[in-house]
C-alpha cells in the first residue's frame, strides 16, 4: 500500500510505503503530522461513506465528498485549504491526497476552479472492496483528562439524534474524540490470545491496570487501590490508551493505527517498552504509521523489528526540507536519521 500527497501544509511531496511499520523520523514543525492526519482524513471519509451506505442507503459519492469537507474542518481547520499565506511557494502548483492498493486508488485533489477539494473520478467506488476497516490517530495521554468534556459531547450528540430539530454544528477536537469513543466503546466481546498476552504485559509495566467504571468514567487500579486519573502519570496513561484498546478490539490487522510522537511522555526505559509493543502489533498485522524524534525509540523499533525477523516490513523515512524520503535503504537512512537526531547533544558536548 502507497501513501502519497503533494503541496499539503508544508509539505511539497511524500510518497510512503504502508506495508507494516512505516516510521517516519524529524525534528518539530517539518510535516510529520501532516502525514497521519491527511492519511486519516481520506480513510476515514471514505469509510463513513460506506457505513452510512450500507445503514441507510444515502447518497455515497455526495456523503464522501461532504464527509471529506466536515474532516478536514475539524483536523484541520481549513489547514488544507490553498492560499497565498500556506503556500507562498507553491501556490500554482497541484495538490492532492492519495492512497493506492490492491491496484487501484483512493485520491482527493484540489481543483482550482471549482475552489475546493474533489475526489479524482477514477478513484475506487462502493463496489471495491476495502480491507481495512478503520483508522486510529494516537496523539496524546491528554484523553483522559478530558473524560467530562467527552462524556458532555457524548449527551449533546445523543440530544441532537432525539430533536432534529437541534443542529450540532460544534467544532471539536476530532481526532481525540474518535479515540475516546474506542475507549468506552467495545468493537468486540471476545479477544484473542495475542490481545490477552499484549494486555498482560503493559500491566506488568505500568505495575496495575484501566478500569471502566459507571458513566464511562476510568480510574487506575493498582493492588486493589483504584487511583483518580487526574494523579496518573502521562506516561501511565499512555501505555492505558493501547491497554484499552486491546480490550475493546480496536487493535485488529483490518485496523490501521497513526503514532504521533509517542515517546513524548516516556522515559527512555518506557520508550523502549513502548517500541516493543508497536513491533508486536506489527507482527500480529496491524498496519502502523510512527512519527517520531526520539533515537531511543527509533534504535529499539529497529532493534526488535531485526530480532522478530520482520525488517521487511518495516520502512524508515526523514521528515526534512518540505518534504519525506528515504536514503538509499533502512540502514542508509537510519544513519542519517541518528546523524540529525543525535547533532544537538553533540554540539552541546564539543562546543
Amino acid at each position: 500500500m502507497l501513501f502519497e500527497l503533494e503541496n499539503i501544509g508544508k509539505l511539497r511531496y511524500a510518497k510512503i510505503k504502508l506495508n507494516g511499520l512505516t516510521v517516519i523520523a524529524g525534528e518539530n514543525d517539518t510535516g510529520k503530522s501532516t502525514i497521519g492526519k491527511a492519511l486519516v482524513a481520506l480513510l476515514k471519509t471514505e469509510f463513513i461513506a460506506r457505513q452510512k451506505y450500507y445503514k441507510k442507503r444515502k447518497d455515497y459519492f455526495k456523503n464522501r465528498k461532504f464527509g471529506f469537507k466536515r474532516l478536514r474542518e475539524l483536523l484541520f481547520d481549513n489547514f488544507l485549504k490553498v492560499s497565498y499565506e500556506l503556500y507562498p511557494q507553491y501556490s500554482s502548483k497541484n495538490s492532492y491526497i492519495k492512497i493506492t492498493f490492491n491496484g487501484k486508488y483512493l485520491k482527493v485533489f484540489w481543483d482550482k476552479n471549482k475552489n475546493e477539494w474533489e475526489f479524482d473520478k477514477k478513484s475506487l467506488t462502493i463496489k471495491d472492496k476495502l480491507y481495512y476497516k478503520d483508522i486510529t490517530y494516537i496523539q496524546s495521554p491528554l484523553i483522559w483528562d478530558l473524560q467530562s468534556f467527552f462524556n458532555s459531547i457524548l449527551q449533546m450528540k445523543t440530544q441532537v439524534e432525539m430533536e432534529e430539530d437541534i443542529k450540532f454544528n460544534f467544532s471539536y477536537p476530532y481526532l481525540l474524540w474518535d479515540l475516546y469513543g474506542k475507549l468506552i466503546k467495545k468493537r468486540i466481546e471476545y479477544i484473542s490470545n495475542f490481545h490477552s498476552a499484549q494486555r498482560n504485559f503493559i500491566k506488568d509495566i505500568i505495575d496495575g491496570e484501566f478500569i471502566r467504571r459507571s458513566s464511562n468514567d476510568f480510574v487506575f487500579r493498582r493492588k486493589g487501590i483504584d487511583i483518580p486519573l487526574i494523579d496518573v502519570a502521562h506516561g501511565i496513561k499512555s501505555f492505558g490508551i493501547l491497554q484499552v484498546l486491546l480490550e475493546n478490539g480496536y487493535i485488529s490487522d483490518k485496523g490501521i493505527l497513526v503514532f504521533d510522537e509517542p515517546e513524548v511522555h516516556l522515559h527512555p526505559n518506557w520508550q523502549v517498552e513502548y517500541a516493543k509493543l508497536i513491533i508486536n502489533f506489527t507482527k500480529y498485522g496491524v498496519k502502523i504509521l510512527v512519527s517520531s524524534h526520539s533515537p531511543y525509540f527509533i534504535q529499539a523499533l529497529n532493534k526488535f523489528a531485526t530480532e522478530e525477523r520482520i525488517e521487511n516490513k518495516v520502512n524508515f523515512y526523514v521528515a526534512e526540507e518540505n518534504k519525506i524520503f528515504q536514503k538509499e535503504n533502512n540502514a542508509k537512512t537510519l544513519q542519517y536519521i541518528f546523524y540529525k537526531l543525535s547533532k544537538p547533544l553533540h554540539n552541546l558536548v564539543w562546543e
